[in-house]
């Protein structure tokens, strides 16, 4: 097998653009093999590629430590005025991907093209620079604005980071807008909405919000994540849409105990004792079911 070439054995932003798989894969190799130093550049470079399979494995390679080295931060915030001016939206894209990795809080003139990003023509360069105001927890009047535009923007990934980001928030318009959204969404945005909802309801709006979350439980894309957010904010009214969950023997594992435990926190004695049980068995979680009977005696309401 021949050795991987080095970046200065052959143009690595040719290698990029080419549409051998042969000489991607060369590019591949030699960015592996560069000085730490010099791989913040050279991702730069290939990220640039129309390819995915090259852009998805340097993205990959692109670790979390790598990516927080003096190094590679300083040529992400070199690279700005290139970004900047691109028309490519995936490197756009890419680029904000890189963002999200970096340790927070960010150097100025990353979070500012953040914040620019979220009025890109782009849905996936909005929804990775939306992503990236989140992690870097950016409460500005301006972007809270932007969030509350953005709970009725055409995309829905982008609703939903929206969603998310009233949860975190917290502004004072949040029920009503999301009450107000309610009546539109559907399916996985509409989940998102109502856990939300009920987590920063008022205490008087608890029954209500709960009982919106009840037909997630029965579909397995939701159920686990419900289950959670009801044993934290749910209320009794819930316990016997949970309890069949928690005695079904079809109910996958990890979710079977999360439903005895919510119904346990929500004060079902038969939801303690089929987690007692659980915790005893010798299928399923039986040490899952242990850690959350363990907690039951510090969260039991």
């Amino acid at each position: 097998m021949n050795a991987p070439k080095s970046q200065n054995s052959f143009d690595i932003s040719a290698a990029a653009c080419s549409s051998s798989q042969k000489i991607r894969t060369e590019a591949l190799e030699a960015f592996l093999a560069i000085h730490d130093q010099s791989k913040g550049d050279a991702a730069l470079k290939l990220l640039q590629t129309p390819y995915k399979d090259l852009s998805e494995a340097i993205l990959q390679a692109c670790t979390s430590d790598i990516v927080n080295t003096d190094s590679f931060r300083n040529a992400l915030i070199a690279a700005l005025p290139e970004v900047k001016s691109s028309e490519n939206d995936n490197y756009r894209q890419l680029f904000l991907v890189l963002l999200q990795r970096l340790e927070k809080p960010l150097e100025r003139s990353l979070a500012d093209f953040c914040l620019e990003a979220l009025h890109a023509k782009s849905n996936d360069v909005r929804y990775q620079a939306f992503c990236v105001a989140e992690l870097n927890n950016e409460s500005s009047p301006d972007y809270i604005d932007f969030v509350r535009t953005s709970l009725n923007d055409g995309d829905e990934d982008i609703r939903i980071v929206a969603i998310q980001a009233v949860e975190r928030l917290r502004p004072e318009w949040g029920t009503s807008a999301l009450s107000q959204r309610a009546g539109k969404a559907i399916d996985t945005e509409a989940c998102h909405l109502f856990i939300t909802l009920l987590k920063i309801c008022t205490e008087a709006e608890r029954p209500l919000y709960s009982e919106k979350l009840l037909p997630y439980l029965e579909d397995d894309r939701f159920s686990f994540t419900t289950l959670q957010v009801l044993a934290e904010r749910g209320t009794a009214d819930a316990v016997p849409h949970i309890l069949p969950i928690a005695k079904s023997f079809f109910s996958e594992p990890t979710v079977r105990v999360t439903a005895a435990f919510t119904a346990a926190k929500l004060g079902s004695d038969e939801g303690m004792n089929i987690l007692k049980k659980l915790s005893e068995s010798r299928h399923g979680n039986p040490t899952y079911a242990k850690q959350l009977l363990a907690e039951l005696p510090k969260t039991a309401t």
